[in-house]
């Protein structure tokens, strides 16, 4: 419907006929639709399962079910906290009983907005997946949002990247999200330590890995034997999964009991697609990739980083790389594999590695699927023959 004048009663009308369609449509409207947006939502929330707002303001409703596949309407700007009241008030009257995965990163909802999406919170008793990264939220917005999580017992994801919760935000929300299968909140990895020890054994579900007793890796028995870090339990791993980020001097037996998938010399020719297919038939969703150190230094992992599989192992294409749990990734035969704690990746098809800021500890490096092996494990650079390091990659699922 690009260049069209409708006004908001138009926009009502049209939105209230396509909300009874039965077969499957896709409309795009090609201009803002400045407050007519609230009502054209209105009518199509019931039967809405997946509801996203960009950082433009493109706010994209997809339903599962026949009818709508997708509408884009366009706003224009972030929602900020007005906009976060209106569309709270919004969700608390619809009640939207199919939507599963709300996602409004980037927002800048701030403590405000972050409380009053909070309270409609209690209206979504199916959600499974939440994203509020990078929206402002402070303690006070994060606090607030703990209040509802209780109450939301099919929640399985939820992302509160880059909000600065600080410390008592994170307990908050670890205490109140308990059963949580898969969290990130962006904070220092001491603090993500902290508060999964803040309840104890409360919250032994936070990001606890899923293992296969069947299995038998190296004599160990997969899940069997759990990484011993403090208290145990995978500690390092479902911390640094919190946290959001890289690691640095992570000790590996804080990983045992994981499957792993990988384990050779920097210097081998690593096959991304045969790490991709043996993690996927492993039933893996989440990976940890890192540098670990060889001969007596063994044991010290010199970065290592946690990411969706899809992510970290999936594919890339051009310069791209993918957000997860605070980490960048990209893996292309042209670009070479790797992570870094930013989208400031140089990737030269005719040189595949990242060598930008060469003191930055939290990169990792590899060229894959050609004649080279490993590149770079943090501020050590060049390292294609070399034995220092290995290459490790262990799988789980969340």
């Amino acid at each position: 419907m690009c260049d069209n004048r409708l006004d908001s009663n138009g926009v009502e009308s049209i939105a209230a006929a396509v909300s009874n369609l039965t077969a499957v449509v896709s409309i795009k409207w090609g201009h803002d639709l400045g407050d007519a947006v609230w009502t054209a939502l209105s009518f199509l929330l019931p039967r809405t399962t997946t509801l996203t707002v960009s950082a433009r303001g493109e706010v994209v409703a997809v339903s599962g079910t026949k009818g709508i596949n997708s509408m884009t309407l366009s706003c224009g700007s972030p929602l900020g906290p007005c906009g976060a009241l209106r569309l709270a008030g919004l969700l608390l009257e619809v009640q939207p009983q199919l939507l599963v995965m709300l996602n409004l990163s980037a927002n800048k909802l701030g403590p405000g907005g972050g409380t009053a999406i909070g309270e409609a919170l209690t209206a979504l008793t199916s959600l499974t997946s939440l994203s509020l990264g990078c929206n402002e939220l402070g303690t006070a917005g994060a606090t607030a949002l703990a209040e509802s999580l209780s109450l939301l017992t099919e929640l399985h994801s939820l992302d509160l990247w880059d909000n600065n919760i600080g410390a008592t935000g994170a307990a908050s929300i670890c205490c109140a999200a308990r059963g949580l299968g898969c969290i990130c909140l962006g904070v220092p990895l001491d603090v993500a330590r902290a508060a999964l020890l803040s309840g104890g054994s409360s919250l032994s579900r936070v990001n606890m890995p899923k293992v296969d007793c069947e299995d038998r890796i190296g004599g160990v028995e997969w899940g069997k034997e759990r990484g011993v870090g403090k208290d145990g339990d995978w500690l390092e791993v479902r911390a640094l999964l919190l946290a959001g980020g890289a690691s640095i001097a992570m000790q590996e037996h804080g990983l045992r009991g994981l499957r792993k998938l990988y384990d050779a010399p920097y210097y081998h020719k690593t096959d991304s697609k045969a790490l991709l297919a043996a993690a996927t038939a492993a039933g893996c969703t989440h990976v940890v990739v890192a540098a670990a150190r060889s001969g007596a230094e063994g044991g010290v992992l010199k970065v290592a980083a946690a990411g969706a599989l899809e992510a970290a192992l999936g594919g890339t294409a051009g310069g791209e790389t993918r957000l997860s749990h605070g980490v960048h990734w990209y893996c292309s035969r042209e670009r070479g594999f790797g992570f870094a704690p930013n989208d400031d990746i140089t990737l030269d098809p005719s040189n595949p590695r990242d060598s930008n800021h060469p003191t930055d500890p939290l990169r990792l490096s590899w060229r894959v699927d050609g004649k080279h092996g490993g590149y770079r494990a943090g501020d050590e650079r060049d390292l294609f023959c070399s034995t220092k390091y290995r290459k490790v990659i262990w799988g789980f699922r969340l």
